[in-house]
């Protein structure tokens, strides 16, 4: 399970939006974040109860100050006072799905895909959330849509439910060819995986020497940032 993949979710939602000049409290809120200053947050919050920008940032600084269950309460308000927005039920999936309230998750990660249903964060994170529930014919739904997208995450996730039949049948053609679409896409987990197959067999494939070869060097390159 690709559970590494919401690690960066802090990273993306603890960046600071700009706030018009007078608003003094929500400057201090937007500054504090970083910090884990929940309290000028929440102060900010009590001032101005529907403005949804200073609910996010007061989630965001509790998620610093490892407040999880409060920042799950703010996400959920943020999602009632902008139902629209699909950033903000991505960001209440993944807090839910962070602290493995995987069931709870599954219907915000929904809405945020209804609402942009082009995003790989939310695609990402759904795919999560449904190995964690093993809804597997979901994360097979999901995978397919990221991959067509172009995301190579999802293509390797494809790769490994055909080979291991979840959410569909076995099918080692079908993994090998969304392994190659994934390796060429540049995942370097699936280069190396590639390298395997054509090393030893697998997948259908008989050993082939040289493409071994080629895509241990592939791999390589990419891991030092070189291809």
């Amino acid at each position: 399970m690709r559970i590494f993949v919401l690690s960066a979710f802090v990273s993306v939602t603890l960046a600071v939006p700009a706030f018009a000049q007078g608003q003094s409290l929500a400057q201090r809120c937007a500054a504090g974040v970083p910090k884990g200053d929940f309290a000028t947050c929440a102060a900010a919050v009590e001032a101005s109860p529907r403005d949804a920008a200073l609910r996010r940032l007061y989630a965001q600084s509790l998620v610093k100050a490892a407040d999880y269950d409060g920042a799950i309460r703010q996400y959920a308000e943020v999602t009632r006072l902008s139902p629209g927005d699909g950033r903000a039920f991505y960001e209440y999936a993944w807090m839910l799905a962070f602290v493995r309230r995987y069931a709870e998750a599954a219907d915000p990660i929904e809405q945020s895909m209804r609402l942009q249903p082009t995003d790989i964060d939310s695609i990402r994170t759904a795919t999560v959330i449904y190995q964690a529930t093993k809804r597997y014919d979901d994360a097979l739904r999901v995978s397919l849509v990221g991959a067509r997208l172009g995301d190579a995450i999802s293509m390797f996730d494809l790769f490994d439910y055909y080979a291991e039949g979840r959410g569909a049948a076995k099918d080692e053609n079908q993994a090998f060819l969304w392994l190659v679409k994934a390796a060429e896409s540049g995942h370097v987990a699936a280069m190396d995986r590639l390298g395997d197959v054509f090393l030893n067999g697998g997948l259908g494939r008989s050993p082939d020497s040289g493409k071994a070869e080629e895509w241990a060097t592939k791999a390589r390159l990419a891991r030092n940032g070189k291809l």
